[in-house]
């Protein structure tokens, strides 16, 4: 009986309300004392809850001589409301989606932290840029803990991997991130271009812009925490103060 009570809530029904609904269809038409008798609930209480029912179409009066009795509706009406449910759901779909699919009327944003958000954002850009044949912009920052959580190898493995998969980015660097600088000095990737930012900027964080709506901003400090923005306008926004930046450096 349980497993039957569970069933019809998940349909939507209270607790109580599945309790009257099984206690009907068990003993047939019934007044409001034999429901409440059945269910343990209060007689008070069951007026109510046939008000619930009474939402789903699942009982019907009946008169017996002076009295009225309740009957519960055949089960498959619960079939029918669902399938009712699901074809207004149907109808709503192609508006709900306009709405989700349209960044113009409001950016999505998303947040990811940690070690294991590093990788995937690392990979998201990968795999964005791999997908859209696109250039990407990266802001490369202080990386006293991505060195310290990540660990100095699986950061070049980062870079490793777009390398193999040739896509293209640009990189602006702080002057005193002595062992990337080194590092890509010794790439000599066409595919990667990356310029020293100017001794008066330190940045402290980082930011990649990618597949030409997706703005990435990364903190590194006490702990990482990335916020990405999908919306093509800010991404645009972005891309410009990186080429500023990038004609000064």
């Amino acid at each position: 009986m349980q497993d039957l009570k569970n069933t019809l809530i998940k349909f939507g029904l209270s607790p109580s309300a599945a309790e009257i609904y099984l206690a009907g269809l068990e003993i047939g038409p019934a007044t409001i004392l034999q429901l409440s008798k059945k269910s343990n609930i209060k007689r008070t209480t069951v007026y109510g809850l046939l008000q619930e029912l009474e939402k789903f179409d699942l009982f019907y009066i009946v008169k017996d001589k002076t009295k009225d009795k309740f009957v519960m509706a055949d089960p498959k009406k619960l079939k029918l409301y669902e399938h009712e449910r699901m074809q207004e759901l149907d109808n709503l779909l192609p508006e709900l989606t306009a709405l989700w699919k349209s960044p113009e009327k409001k950016p999505r944003i998303r947040f990811l932290d940690g070690p294991h958000g590093m990788m995937e954002l690392s990979q998201e850009v990968e795999k964005v840029s791999e997908q859209t044949k696109l250039e990407y912009y990266h802001f490369f920052g202080a990386e006293k803990i991505p060195l310290k959580t990540i660990g100095h190898q699986k950061l070049i493995e980062f870079v490793e991997s777009k390398n193999k998969k040739n896509i293209k980015r640009k990189t602006l660097i702080n002057k005193k991130e002595n062992w990337v600088l080194d590092y890509l000095k010794k790439s000599n990737k066409t595919n990667l271009q990356f310029k020293v930012l100017p001794e008066n900027i330190n940045i402290q964080t980082r930011a990649i812009f990618y597949g030409d709506r997706y703005s990435a901003f990364v903190s590194l400090y006490p702990e990482i925490q990335i916020v990405i923005i999908e919306d093509p306008e800010i991404y645009k926004m972005q891309k410009l103060f990186f080429n500023l930046l990038w004609e000064k450096s």
